[in-house]
């Protein structure tokens, strides 16, 4: 099935898996996401270059693990949702917040609510884990 549009996300974890990092768009925190690269350039290399863009932080392209495919088939679009844990130390910043995993509030829309916690789980990490959600 062909959606109208694709996108990716990524999400960013501390090496304790208890912060993670989220882009501030209009007052919600979200995961830094970009429509997919019409290239053909991989999802991991587009999605550091837009993460670089937006942070200043460098994560390699091999480093990022798909977590989820979202499918919300009746307003016609995909997402893919990836996670990597890294040694940065993350630091304020107008456009982004640092946000405890186990603290997440009515600010971050309800999908990420259950996605990031899945995301951070060690053992989805250490994996090529993919659930796919059609709604």
């Amino acid at each position: 099935m062909e959606f109208k549009k694709t996108y990716i996300a990524g999400l960013l974890f501390d090496e304790t898996l208890k912060k993670t990092i989220l882009s501030l768009n209009n007052g919600k925190l979200n995961a830094f996401t970009t429509l997919r690269n019409p290239k053909e350039v991989s999802d991991q290399v587009w999605l550091s270059k837009h993460i670089f863009g937006k942070t200043n932080y460098q994560i390699e392209p091999d480093l990022w693990r798909l977590v989820v495919t979202a499918r919300h088939i009746s307003q016609d679009y995909e997402i893919y949702v990836y996670s990597t844990v890294t040694k940065l130390k993350f630091s304020e910043d107008p456009s982004y917040r640092i946000v405890n995993v186990n603290k997440l509030d009515n600010t971050i829309p309800p999908i990420y609510r259950w996605i990031i916690p899945l995301s951070c789980d060690p053992s989805v990490l250490s994996s090529q884990y993919n659930q796919v959600i059609i709604r």
